[in-house]
């Protein structure tokens, strides 16, 4: 785990807290800022309607990603991280 990816790989989402409607919308919100953003800077109107069609298909790809059925091998990976890293939390918290 220490030398593994920096980011959360969407199979730790299964194990959250949040639902993933919520987990859906929070990256949702993200994308679209920041192309927002862009299409701001090089006057682009995002009213325009490839800017809507665009956003409309960029609403599902999260949903469509968060939202599959992972590999049975995978989820057992992913829900082995998940218990070691609520060991080692739990273990600091002790420590403390």
């Amino acid at each position: 785990m220490a030398h593994g990816p920096k980011y959360v790989p969407k199979c730790h989402s299964h194990f959250s807290s949040n639902s993933t409607e919520h987990i859906v919308e929070r990256e949702y919100q993200m994308m679209s800022k920041i192309i927002m953003s862009c299409l701001t800077d090089n006057c682009v109107s995002a009213s325009d309607e490839r800017a809507k069609s665009f956003f409309d298909s960029l609403k599902t790809l999260p949903t469509t990603l968060y939202t599959a059925k992972l590999p049975a091998r995978l989820f057992r990976y992913a829900q082995r991280e998940y218990l070691l890293k609520k060991t080692n939390s739990t273990d600091i918290t002790f420590q403390m």
